[in-house]
């Protein structure tokens, strides 16, 4: 008898787990449980290490290639509302303009900014709006003073 071990991937997809085999792309299956899918998953790896043998097509040397870890972070609530912000910088290269008109869009109402640790920052969506709406060339005409 000889054994065979395979590194599983279980996921959770749509109410179901899924198992994948990193090393072998054709091994992969599903169960309602945990444990329906890793006894598919046995019996998938069974099926394609007999059909590579079969075949005559080397195994993949069984190696870790994929590790999990937990990492933990802590938010506060203006940390994860800071997400939905640029800096002038990063805003001033999405729209392919200046800081200078990032400030000048801001101070004219059409961009939203806000402060975050000290840092102005200007609003995702105030940007995408922005960047939707038509604009002229040139600079707007003076009103005429009678």
């Amino acid at each position: 008898m000889k054994r065979f071990t395979y590194e599983a991937i279980i996921e959770r997809q749509d109410g179901k787990y899924v198992v994948s085999f990193p090393q072998l792309p054709d091994a992969f299956t599903a169960g309602k449980t945990r444990n329906e899918a890793l006894n598919n998953a046995a019996e998938v790896l069974a099926l394609v290490i007999g059909t590579y043998i079969d075949d005559g097509t080397p195994l993949p040397k069984p190696e870790q290639l994929v590790e999990c870890v937990n990492i933990s972070i802590a938010l506060t609530d203006e940390d994860i509302e800071s997400t939905k912000f640029l800096t002038l910088s990063q805003a001033a290269e999405y729209l392919d303009v200046t800081q200078g008109r990032i400030t000048q869009l801001i101070t004219a109402g059409k961009l939203q900014d806000r402060y975050f640790g000290g840092v102005r920052m200007v609003s995702i969506a105030s940007v995408n709006e922005y960047q939707k709406s038509p604009r002229k060339a040139g600079r707007p005409r003076k009103e005429a003073v009678a």
